[in-house]
Parts: structure tokens; sequence; C-alpha cells
């Protein structure tokens, strides 16, 4: 990454990451994020952020709950776009325990997302098999919990299995 005189910042390398990620090529975005490290230049919100994004598309969802916590163990929270878009994601493919799991981190935090964006967020990310429960859940006349929420999904997801 670096040339002449110039050296690279967290900035530089998040537009390589990115475009990077964009080109489905994310070991090399992981390895240039490694790379990143070793310099002691630190990924910020961004890195992650892209990182997260092109392994949601690939599916590859271990990874993407790795660099979640790696993120969070770092002190660095995404913003409620990412946010939002991670347990969108997430409860589309039938991960709602992750989806929990980011959105119980987010809570502790102090995460500008309210409870009832956090319930539109998630039912909007449900695939169709959780299309009754959702409909039942919409039409609530008193707002649902998150954690009300979840441990109806968790309860649905184990009536799909049985």
């Amino acid at each position: 990454m670096e040339q002449g005189n110039t050296k690279p910042d967290t900035f530089k390398y998040n537009i390589a990451i990115d475009a990077l990620c964009k080109d489905r090529n994310l070991d090399a975005a992981i390895n240039i994020m490694n790379e990143m490290k070793q310099k002691n230049i630190p990924p910020d919100r961004v890195t992650y952020k892209s990182l997260m994004d092109g392994l949601c598309k690939l599916g590859q969802w271990a990874k993407v709950m790795t660099l979640f916590s790696e993120m969070v163990n770092l002190n660095i929270y995404p913003n409620v776009h990412t946010f939002s878009t991670l347990i969108n994601r997430l409860c589309k493919e039938e991960k709602v325990k992750d989806a929990e799991e980011v959105m119980r981190h987010m809570i502790e935090k102090g995460s500008p997302v309210n409870n009832e964006e956090l319930v539109v967020k998630i039912l909007s990310g449900l695939g169709s098999e959780f299309s009754e429960i959702s409909a039942a859940i919409r039409a609530r006349d008193s707002p649902i919990s998150y954690e009300e929420l979840f441990d109806k999904l968790l309860d649905h997801e184990l009536f799909l299995k049985h």
C-alpha cells in the first residue's frame, strides 16, 4: 500500500478494503486489515462495516460474528445504519440468536436505536416461515419489547425445527 512518500492511513486503507469487498475479494480485504494492524494503523467503524457487509453478502456468518465481537472488544460500535443492516441480514438468514447477541451488545452500550425501531428492523428481516408470527406481532395493540420478541422468535424457530 505504500508508494513513494505517501504513507497510508486508515482512510486510504478503508478505500482499498471497501473496493475489495465490493469485488467479493474478502480474503485480500482481510489481509489488508491485518496489514493495517501490523503497522499500528487502527481499523475503524468503516473498516469493520465494509468487511462485515462483504462477508454478509457471501453468507460467511461465523466470520461476521467474529468481526463484530472484535469490533465491540475494541470499543468500536456500528452506527445505526450498520447495526440495523447487520440485524436485518442475520434475521433474513434465520440467525436469530446471533441477531439477539448483536442487539444485546448494542443496548448494553447505549445504542441510539429505540425499541420500536429494533422490532421493525427485526420483523422486516424475517423470512417467509416467520410470516404468521410476524403478522401477529404487527397486529398487536401494544408494542412488544425486543426481549419478548426474541423469546417468541426463538420459540417459533424451535417449533419450525420439530
